[in-house]
């Protein structure tokens, strides 16, 4: 249970990540939002990514232990 509001947390967290740098481009004006807000989502995304695959290389090298957030062992 506590590993599942874990997720729910981050990701809401990830949510507004996301909606606090689209604000930020937004403020800088009208002529660059689209060509921003493209290059925002585009990081977003690949950020993303680059974790998903490190997590990968972590579970591969270390199993589990490797991978886990200090403050979440035991939860699940």
């Amino acid at each position: 249970m506590l590993i599942a509001l874990a997720v729910v947390l981050l990701d809401m967290a990830a949510q507004a990540t996301l909606i606090v740098g689209q604000y930020t481009v937004y403020r800088l004006g009208a002529r660059a939002d689209a060509r921003l807000n493209s290059v925002c989502i585009a990081v977003f995304f690949a950020g993303g990514a680059v974790g998903f695959q490190l997590g990968s290389i972590a579970y591969r090298l270390g199993g589990w232990s490797l991978v886990e957030v200090p403050p979440l062992r035991g939860c699940g």
